[in-house]
C-alpha cells in the first residue's frame, strides 16, 4: 500500500462513515408519526428526499472513484471501519440535533465533501 492509498482511504471511509450516520439519522423519522414537527409537512418531507438523492449520489460517485484508484483489501477495510463506526458516533451528538433536520443537512454536506475529496485525490 502505498501512502497515496492511504490518503485516499480517509476520505473512503469518512464518506461511508457519513453516508451510515445520515442513514441511521433518517430512520429515526420513520414512520412518521414519529417525526419531528420541523420534519412533517411537505417542506421537511422534500428535505428528506432531496439529501437522500444527494447522499445517493455521492456514495455511488465515490465508491466508483474508491474502486478504480485503490485495492480492494484498502476498500473492504475503509469501507468497515466506515460503517461500524457510525452507531458508536451518533450516540454522542445530541438528540434535537439528530432528530431535526441539522443531522440530515450535515451528513449530507459531509458526504459530498468527502465525494469531492475522492475525486481531487484520484485527479
Amino acid at each position: 500500500m502505498t501512502a497515496l492509498h492511504a490518503l485516499m482511504a480517509l476520505p473512503f471511509a469518512a464518506l461511508l462513515l457519513a453516508a451510515a450516520l445520515y442513514v441511521l439519522s433518517l430512520s429515526g423519522h420513520f414512520p412518521a408519526e414519529h417525526r419531528g414537527a420541523a420534519l412533517r409537512g411537505v417542506a421537511g418531507i422534500v428535505l428528506m428526499a432531496f439529501t437522500a438523492l444527494v447522499v445517493a449520489a455521492a456514495v455511488i460517485g465515490g465508491v466508483i472513484i474508491a474502486w478504480s484508484s485503490l485495492p480492494f483489501a484498502v476498500l473492504v477495510i475503509a469501507a468497515g471501519a466506515g460503517t461500524l463506526a457510525a452507531p458508536l458516533i451518533l450516540t454522542n451528538f445530541p438528540d434535537a440535533f439528530v432528530n431535526g433536520r441539522g443531522a440530515l443537512i450535515a451528513f449530507a454536506v459531509m458526504a459530498v465533501a468527502c465525494s469531492a475529496l475522492l475525486f481531487y485525490g484520484a485527479a
